[in-house]
């Protein structure tokens, strides 16, 4: 992804996709007990709220209604 920045610039993401249980082998490998993994999408934000925002910062939204976007890994050490 590139993002343009206010001074002309680009930054460049790279985005990857791994799966979960790896997140979870590394947390526990680094000593951590996972609480819950957590998974949000649009479905979870209240509908008045949703179109709100996408209003106001003209925004399209593709899968993120039925597929999660990220993941939030909840662990404790």
């Amino acid at each position: 992804m590139r993002l343009r920045l206010p001074d002309h610039s680009e930054l460049i993401l790279y985005d990857y996709h791994w799966p979960k249980k790896m997140y979870i082998e590394a947390l526990r490998e680094a000593g951590f007990s996972i609480i819950d993994v957590l998974e949000p999408t649009l479905k979870d934000i209240p509908k008045q709220e949703l179109e709100s925002f996408t209003a106001e910062h003209s925004c399209s939204w593709m899968g993120e209604t039925e597929y999660p976007p990220f993941a939030i890994f909840v662990a404790r050490k």
